[in-house]
């Protein structure tokens, strides 16, 4: 059996504004090759429906709300990543599937 060690990430270390940068532009040039395809964009568009970002995440239960403003927040970091352009192109793609599924 082979051990794989991990980096582990301090939760607590500062984080250099550098770093944040570089990390931050790999996960668009990530983003943005998954979105250069239909089945990419497809997928996207998906992860942002189950994240319910344009939902309210109100509840009276607070862990409830709690996990529905967690889940929200995901799908608000997914979409900033996204490219403007795609994310319109990723929008009439949607809009025209579900219109194909009511036919």
């Amino acid at each position: 059996m082979i051990a794989v060690m991990k980096q582990q990430r301090d939760p607590y270390a500062p984080s250099s504004e550098d770093a944040v940068q570089t990390q931050t532009a790999r996960a668009r040039e990530l983003v943005a090759d998954v979105a250069s395809s239909r089945n990419g964009r497809e997928f996207l568009a998906l992860v942002l429906d189950i994240s319910q970002m344009n939902v309210s995440s109100f509840s009276p239960n607070a862990l409830t709300m709690a996990f529905n403003e967690g889940r929200r927040s995901v799908g608000l970091s997914v979409a900033s990543l996204i490219d403007h352009d795609t994310y319109q192109v990723m929008l009439k793609e949607a809009y025209e599937r579900r219109k194909q599924q009511r036919n």
